[in-house]
């Protein structure tokens, strides 16, 4: 996976908020790259988080992706 992170030159590398981020950590530190933030795919965030309905959890999402390619 590093590999193939480094070959096609991954602008981020990002984590879910329903796994342990540790294995992206690791992925991410050994393919040169930190992690981008963290994207909400299945589950939503608590009623005050940032991801609290479907709308918000997109546009979350989509200013995490947004942020993390623009930094590198």
């Amino acid at each position: 996976m590093v590999r193939e992170i480094r070959q096609k030159r991954a602008a981020a590398i990002f984590a879910e908020n329903i796994a342990d981020t540790r294995l992206v950590e690791q992925i991410a530190n050994e393919a040169g790259h930190t992690v981008g933030g963290t994207l909400y795919s299945d589950a939503l965030s608590e009623p005050d988080g940032p991801a609290a309905s479907y709308l918000e959890m997109m546009r979350h999402n989509v200013d995490t992706i947004s942020k993390a390619i623009t930094a590198g």
